[in-house]
């Protein structure tokens, strides 16, 4: 019966250390997931109202004029401001974050 104990005792212990360990790495990918957004909140976008944006036929995620995402095409959709494009049904490119 001891015996049992003892391996349950080991276990249990086992697990703590497991579950101490896991908080840990949690704690530590958190500080870093906030790190990312404070430094992403460096970034600035730029002006919004006074962008250019424009859209592939061929996809539905406009971008601004500048982003290197925008594919190169002949014959693009523009529009007037951010909320035209997204009134049509266009998605913001996430990287230029049109």
């Amino acid at each position: 019966m001891l015996d049992k104990l003892e391996v349950l005792y080991v276990n249990n212990k086992a697990l703590r250390d497991a579950n101490d360990n896991l908080r840990k790495e949690n704690d530590d990918l958190r500080k870093e997931v906030d790190n990312l957004n404070d430094r992403l909140s460096e970034f600035e976008c730029g002006d919004i109202e006074n962008q250019d944006f424009i859209a592939s036929p061929r996809s539905n995620t406009f971008h601004t004029s500048s982003c290197h995402w925008m594919e190169p095409v002949w014959d693009p959709i523009r529009f007037a401001s951010h909320d035209d494009a997204v009134e049509q049904g266009y998605k913001p490119c996430k990287t230029c974050r049109a």
